[in-house]
């Protein structure tokens, strides 16, 4: 994704997701890089999502745990921490508002600002608002012209559903599915292979 030539956002995904009672807890694990005109590339991870209120109470969609950030070339990183609610859904802050520090990667002992805010709201560093959601430039999206093979464009099921062909879709359904589950599987027993290896 290529925003006004500025910079580029890419990466690679996997998706997990549990569910926990009145909850579902979903991960969106690998790693997001954001790459600069001058060659900067700041790498950061997605924080897990809680998506409670399924069986009942209030429907709650809220981040919680970390977001790490990394900036090799300029020696910086920096851990977001979202706030987590108490059991009973209580605690000094909204459960969107995160804080964090910007450190130096070779000794993160070195403190070079303190950040805190919120995604609906605003980011300060050091107590100066820098990010204001009520001011801000939306991006928009761009495809690229040559995706690859595994890009969601090229879905069966989705194209199929999109033309209301319903039982090609939930054949092609099927089919990835089936696909899916033997890679998991392939994945499984290499981690296994490699565990009675070390």
């Amino acid at each position: 994704m290529c925003i006004r030539d500025r910079w580029r956002l890419y990466g690679y995904y996997e998706y997990k997701a549990a569910l926990r009672g009145n909850s579902v807890v979903g991960k969106q694990e690998g790693p997001n890089n954001v790459r600069f005109q001058d060659g900067t590339v700041i790498t950061f991870n997605c924080p897990s999502v809680r998506i409670s209120g399924f069986l009942y109470g209030d429907r709650i969609i809220e981040l919680f745990g970390d977001i790490h950030f990394e900036d090799k070339k300029n020696d910086l990183g920096l851990k977001l921490t979202f706030t987590e609610r108490g059991f009973f859904g209580f605690g000094d802050h909204d459960s969107d508002y995160f804080t964090g520090d910007i450190v130096k990667l070779s000794n993160p002992e070195i403190k070079l600002s303190k950040v805190e805010g919120s995604f609906i709201g605003n980011i300060k560093f050091d107590g100066k608002c820098y990010w204001d959601l009520e001011k801000i430039d939306p991006f928009t999206e761009s495809k690229i012209e040559e995706p690859l093979p595994s890009d969601c464009r090229y879905r069966e099921d989705a194209n199929y559903l999109a033309r209301k062909d319903l039982d090609k879709a939930q054949e092609w359904k099927v089919k990835l599915e089936v696909l899916q589950r033997a890679d998991r599987r392939l994945r499984h027993e290499f981690a296994d292979r490699m565990k009675k290896t070390q």
